[in-house]
């Protein structure tokens, strides 16, 4: 079983660490006592209590009894596939009247703020299905470090999408980060002494800037929609990119 795209799945239906951990013990293990759970878990035995019960109002998990003792197991996962089909039909539903009304304070929307991997990654999925060029003022830090098995997934779709891409490094950034980067389809790099050697990140596409702090525990992400903006950034990074290397 490919147990890294089994906890990306577990964590994008948003489970915490805990509750990822707890179901993927049972995927292995079977019907299994709390108590005993919470032993290999190694966490405290009321958060371990805590985590599975919300697993079970959420339809992950089950309980059989025998000799009055409950044993925890994993619901038959069609079953969280027959959810998902059913949150997507509802909003499939209700995504046009949602849109109409963003219509009327989407312009007066100018600036947005995203904390977290997730938002992080609603970011990166909304530029790989941007037509048009994304330009990067990267920094150093590696995002594979941070949003962990994401990725892969979205370097695949970027590519499908034939997504064209300049980003700008500083030139001590190690050259492990821009290996991976290398074998991207679509993309340009170039690299300049003394550019940035910090955690913010400056991504430049269609009418948005937007400004990622990679922090390891808690990344964030200041987006801001406007084309006078964007240009201004636009131009400065084409200034940057033109520039002669000594």
């Amino acid at each position: 079983m490919n147990q890294n795209l089994l906890t990306q799945l577990l964590e994008d239906l948003n489970l915490t660490t805990l509750e990822t951990k707890i179901y993927e013990l049972l995927v292995v293990r079977g019907p299994t006592p709390a108590g005993e759970i919470a032993r290999r878990i190694g966490s405290h035995r009321r958060n371990v209590y805590d985590a599975i019960d919300r697993l079970v109002n959420k339809g992950f998990l089950a309980y059989i009894k025998e000799n009055n003792l409950k044993y925890f197991q994993i619901q038959n996962p069609t079953k969280i596939l027959e959810q998902l089909k059913q949150k997507q039909s509802d909003w499939e539903q209700i995504i046009p009247q949602i849109e109409e009304n963003m219509k009327l304070w989407q312009d007066k929307k100018e600036t947005l703020f995203y904390r977290g991997k997730s938002g992080i990654k609603q970011l990166f999925l909304e530029m790989i299905n941007f037509e048009g060029e994304v330009l990067i003022e990267a920094t150093s830090k590696d995002p594979d470090s941070i949003i962990k098995f994401f990725f892969p997934k979205y370097k695949k779709t970027r590519d499908d999408n034939k997504v064209k891409t300049r980003m700008i490094f500083d030139k001590n950034t190690p050259k492990e980060v821009i290996s991976k980067l290398k074998i991207l389809k679509h993309t340009k790099i170039k690299l300049i002494e003394n550019f940035n050697n910090g955690v913010v990140s400056q991504n430049i596409y269609g009418n948005n800037v937007a400004t990622v702090l990679w922090l390891d525990e808690e990344p964030s992400v200041v987006l801001v929609r406007g084309k006078e903006n964007a240009d201004f950034h636009r131009q400065k990074f084409e200034l940057l990119w033109n520039m002669k290397i000594k």
